[in-house]
């Protein structure tokens, strides 16, 4: 019986563990965290991998966020096991019969890949939204989908090599996780390599603005969207985006901001694939419902709005986020974890649309030296401080933003946490003006 090792006991190790064990292979698991390691595989019944153990398995399925720099990998290559991802195992079980969308960028994903899903169930497909959003690929191959609407991190796509996919779009491409890559060139690299993975009649979407077409590999079936209203091959004029055959309104809906304007045209030119005439989406678009921590409104008082953009976890989804306000209306709240990038744009940006910026975490440093000379600025330590001072700097008329530029770890355990404290903190204080 052919033994496997899983490595990363996230909701995507445990899947894919327990859907090889149904399958019949002997499973061994493995986690850095040692307690929640016993604790799996006491519950799953399955044995654990402990150093030193002899490395004698098939394949080992690890999970995106575990380093190649980790000693299990790289002990794992030196006894030449494969490795892949579990999106990799998941493709190796996957119908015949299914098509695939596959989705990745920097920022934006993940509203894309939900209103692509929700555009093509209005056209009467079965559709298994899953991948970076939350539900593993491997829990959808057993069910009876037409497509799959992938969202695809880099790390994931670095473990990828045999998925076939249909549409295939690149969002957006930005500093991100320069702490984990060489240089930008080499995190574009994982990028592009979605186009890798495409079928000869698929094709392949990407954004003109942070994108080159001579540096794509793919030469068929190519399209693609910028900020610019004309440019490319969805455009953008009087509230409503077009492409060939889909379109619809944006004009008062929960996407009709920038940023979001161009994750329509990536999310109409990948459905307009699926189509054999002209189809309105403009109903789609106006019962969207905007996903938590990206660019929400949290609530409105004494003139000032309140936005949580906990999700903004680099300076290109901050500055796509800042863009789409006022010049001159917005204080923003940056902090946390710094990612190795510039905030060189950020600063550009934000002389232009801030009326303040508040600094926080680990990253304060890094990001005060790209700030210098801008007023007002203010450095805290705590959320609840960071948004106290934020609408003492709105002067009653403006935007709070919280868009972090910077992962969440120092002071939480990821960033919908970051994003509910700072909820929780502009409710408190929202209640602690009651009486204005």
């Amino acid at each position: 019986m052919d033994k496997v090792l899983v490595m990363g006991l996230g909701v995507s190790g445990r899947e894919s563990a327990l859907f090889l064990q149904a399958e019949g292979f002997t499973v061994v698991l493995y986690d850095d965290n040692k307690e929640h390691l016993s604790s799996l595989s006491q519950e799953m019944k399955m044995e654990s991998y402990n150093d030193n153990d002899a490395i004698d398995f098939s394949f080992a399925v690890v999970s995106p966020g575990i380093s190649e720099q980790h000693p299990l990998f790289l002990q794992l290559q030196k006894k030449s096991v494969e490795i892949i991802g579990d999106i990799e195992l998941a493709a190796r079980y996957l119908p015949q019969t299914a098509r695939v969308v596959a989705i990745t960028g920097t920022n934006g994903k993940s509203t894309t890949v939900t209103l692509v899903r929700d555009m093509l169930d209005a056209l009467g497909y079965s559709v298994f939204l899953c991948g970076n959003i939350g539900q593993p690929v491997i829990s959808g191959v057993k069910g009876k989908y037409d497509i799959f609407v992938i969202e695809l991190s880099s790390f994931q796509l670095d473990l990828l090599f045999t998925l076939r996919i249909d549409v295939a779009a690149v969002l957006n491409v930005s500093d991100d996780h320069l702490d984990r890559y060489d240089d930008f060139a080499a995190y574009m690299h994982s990028k592009l390599h979605i186009f890798e993975l495409l079928i000869p009649q698929g094709r392949a979407i990407y954004n003109g603005d942070s994108i080159e077409k001579s540096d794509l590999v793919f030469d068929g079936d190519l399209l693609s969207f910028a900020s610019e209203e004309r440019y490319g091959d969805a455009h953008f004029s009087n509230g409503i985006v077009t492409t060939p055959r889909a379109f619809g309104t944006v004009a008062r809906t929960p996407l009709s901001q920038p940023h979001n304007v161009e994750n329509v045209k990536a999310a109409l030119l990948i459905v307009d694939y699926f189509l054999s005439e002209a189809y309105d989406f403009t109903d789609v678009f106006k019962s969207f419902l905007p996903l938590q921590h990206r660019v929400q409104l949290v609530t409105e008082f004494n003139g000032i709005s309140f936005y949580n953009d906990s999700k903004g976890t680099n300076t290109g989804a901050s500055e796509r986020a800042l863009g789409g306000f006022s010049d001159g209306s917005v204080v923003l709240l940056l902090g946390g974890v710094d990612k190795g990038g510039s905030y060189a744009e950020l600063r550009r940006l934000a002389d232009e649309k801030c009326k303040g910026v508040v600094v926080f975490g680990e990253a304060t440093a890094a990001i005060m030296r790209y700030f210098e000379g801008f007023q007002p600025l203010a450095q805290v330590n705590s959320m609840k401080d960071a948004v106290a001072i934020g609408y003492n700097l709105a002067q009653s008329e403006g935007t709070v933003l919280l868009s972090p530029a910077c992962s969440s770890f120092d002071w939480y355990s990821n960033y919908k946490e970051r994003g509910k404290d700072f909820v929780n903190n502009v409710k408190l204080l929202e209640e602690g003006h009651s009486d204005d």
